[in-house]
């Protein structure tokens, strides 16, 4: 017989503690339980106060070692806000020195080259509106202007 089917109804520590004394096997069992409970008794208010100054100390240490992670994070950002912003304006002041020197001297090239450009992306926008809308802008072949049904 196990211990389920004697006890399997009203299973307490009360019954287990006659089932273990009635046992020789199991008496080893039930002294490890008594000596637990004993050391409970006597140092189990002790433990749980160390275990809380232990949870209070790594507490505390996590939330030193997050301050300064934070800390560490917001001087970083800062620098390289404060490098980022001189960086790129003095990109910009070489690269409009280098357009002007390049430039110096074939001005007239320069302003026909712009001007065609210019005139190229003009007539290309006007090509792909009307391609895209259809003669006169009338949006015959317009996205969602086209009939459903079918046309016979």
């Amino acid at each position: 017989m196990s211990l389920w089917t004697n006890f399997k109804d009203d299973l307490t520590f009360e019954n287990f503690e006659a089932w273990a004394k009635s046992r020789p096997a199991a008496q080893g069992v039930l002294f490890v339980g008594n000596e637990l409970e004993e050391l409970w008794d006597e140092k189990g208010d002790e433990l749980i106060a160390k275990g809380e100054e232990a949870a209070e100390e790594l507490l505390d240490e996590t939330l030193a070692a997050l301050k300064e992670t934070i800390a560490f994070t917001g001087n970083l950002t800062l620098d390289l806000i404060r490098g980022l912003i001189p960086a790129l304006i003095e990109g910009a002041q070489a690269g409009y020195a280098a357009i002007r020197d390049g430039f110096r001297g074939k001005e007239p090239e320069t302003i026909a080259g712009l001007t065609i450009a210019v005139l190229v992306a003009v007539v290309f926008f006007t090509l792909f509106h009307e391609v895209k809308t259809g003669p006169g802008g009338a949006g015959e072949y317009g996205a969602g202007n086209r009939p459903s049904y079918p046309l016979e």
